[in-house]
């Protein structure tokens, strides 16, 4: 149970999701305990870039209006899951607080864990990624596949993050 609590810490609920971690102390000791259930590696920007434009959605939380005109959050206002195709969406959420108006600049952050990394990556929603190969593919080829595709990649988590984008 331990595995999953550190595993929706880092919002993994999915098999094929990926998020982008700032990695210190803390977020290692957490990588120990799941790594034979994740891959983890140092993204390009080119890689972060590839992401957020074409698998990125972000987390937009509607308030409801109220009869007098009063906008409320609510008990639990359920997030939407909105397509970055347009800086609008990101101007909205991170425009004034942090000063992010466009998707370079929240790939900018992301890549370079800049001082607004941990709202831009809250703001950003698990990317789906697609499996890297067919079932067929799995069971038939298990016994010739040497190589483990889990735990640090370091740069090699590039390639394979591509091969599923």
């Amino acid at each position: 149970t331990s595995c999953r609590k550190v595993l929706t810490s880092f919002r993994l609920r999915e098999p094929w999701e990926a998020v982008l971690l700032r990695y210190d102390a803390s977020t290692a000791k957490r990588l120990k305990l799941v790594e034979p259930y994740v891959a983890y590696g140092i993204p390009t920007r080119d890689l972060v870039s590839d992401l957020v434009t074409r698998r990125g959605y972000g987390i937009e939380v509607e308030a409801e209006a109220g009869a007098d005109g009063t906008i409320t959050l609510g008990k639990s206002p359920v997030p939407k899951r909105v397509a970055l195709k347009d800086n609008v969406v990101v101007e909205k959420a991170l425009g004034d607080p942090h000063g992010i108006i466009c998707v370079e600049d929240l790939v900018h952050q992301l890549h370079s864990c800049g001082g607004a990394f941990a709202p831009c990556s809250k703001f950003l929603w698990p990317f789906r990624l697609a499996a890297p190969r067919s079932k067929y593919q799995r069971d038939t080829l298990k016994h010739l596949e040497k190589r483990a595709d889990y735990g640090d990649m370091g740069g090699a988590i590039v390639d394979f993050a591509k091969n599923m984008l």
